[in-house]
């Protein structure tokens, strides 16, 4: 179990996000719209850029644009060695030149994924830079999925350009990790946070990009740093915590819960997939309690044997906890 500030305002924990008018995230549910993630305050600490070309895991091919490090060791016998750790603001980017500065641009990006990240906490964007946002996130993606196919667009207009000649648009693919439960401390073992493959880029006002990195190298991608370096602010106050038993269950589970004060607090249970399987409780507390949990769907349907998590979300922070279901 952990406790972190719930970064997450949104039916859903796992849905992209279309952030303006103007920028339009591809397949994304208007219901599960989200408000952008606010990054923590970064400090200077210069090391070794994560993202390059790799074989490891390539989601189609030979070669994939790799987030992650052999570094990370194994946390499972006979796994091999590979993952992401902590504290990562990994970006990869991209610039293009517009025919004419004077003229709007739409700019589309479609890649396919794979990805294998803390869901609440660790996160894969696809983001643009404008004359006015140093990063703007396009959409983002968590949990663990193969084969993703990813698309969004974003409309640049005069006097957004970048570059010394105000001609530059900027596409960047960033992975952001927190300081805890990856492949560092084998809380959360993993194949490396992204591979990224099939990179398409085009603009409608200048020349687009594509790669598919089979030649082992990042093409025309740059490894780009962020400004004041890594390294994530604290960790805000535990405020809630969660704990479940028996764990492994069949049938039921009994799941404790504590709070610092009164106040709202909503329980809820996930698939590995990160799709919402059942709302436990929803309601105002004035302490610790128990509730419980008997395998079962919204609808009443029974899940299968398998690993799920349990979230608790009081009053904007959040603690959550893995559930095994035996049968």
């Amino acid at each position: 179990m952990r406790t972190r500030p719930l970064r997450l305002l949104c039916p859903g924990l796992f849905a992209m996000v279309c952030l303006t008018a103007t920028t339009t995230v591809v397949a994304a549910p208007a219901s599960e719209a989200r408000t952008p993630l606010l990054l923590p305050d970064l400090v200077a600490n210069v090391r070794t850029p994560i993202w390059h070309a790799d074989t490891f895991r390539a989601v189609n091919g030979t070669y994939s644009a790799w987030c992650g490090s052999y570094d990370v060791e194994s946390c499972v016998p006979g796994d091999p060695s590979g993952g992401y750790g902590r504290d990562y603001n990994e970006i990869l980017e991209w610039r293009g030149r517009v025919a004419d500065p004077a003229q709007p641009c739409t700019l589309s990006v479609s890649s396919v994924i794979n990805i294998d990240t803390m869901f609440g906490y660790d996160y894969f964007f696809i983001s643009v830079v404008t004359a006015a946002v140093p990063q703007y996130d396009l959409l983002y993606r968590e949990a663990l999925y193969n084969n993703l196919p990813l698309a969004a667009q974003f409309v640049y207009q005069p006097g957004e350009y970048v570059g010394a000649n105000a001609d530059e648009v900027v596409v960047r693919f960033r992975v952001t990790s927190d300081g805890g439960w990856d492949g560092d401390d084998c809380l959360w073992p993993n194949d490396g946070a992204v591979q990224l493959d099939d990179v398409v880029i085009s603009l409608s006002n200048g020349a687009g990009y594509s790669h598919d990195f089979e030649d082992g190298t990042l093409g025309d991608f740059q490894v780009a740093f962020p400004e004041g370096g890594y390294a994530a602010a604290p960790p805000a106050p535990a405020a809630v915590s969660v704990r479940a038993h028996p764990n492994p269950f069949n049938p039921t589970t009994n799941i404790s819960y504590t709070v610092d004060r009164p106040g709202r607090l909503m329980i809820t249970i996930y698939d590995l997939r990160g799709q919402l399987v059942r709302t436990i409780l929803d309601g105002h507390v004035d302490g610790g309690g128990t509730v419980e949990w008997d395998g079962s769907r919204t609808g009443g349907l029974t899940v299968g044997a398998g690993v799920y998590f349990v979230a608790a979300d009081f009053e904007g922070n959040v603690d959550v906890g893995k559930l095994v279901l035996v049968k």
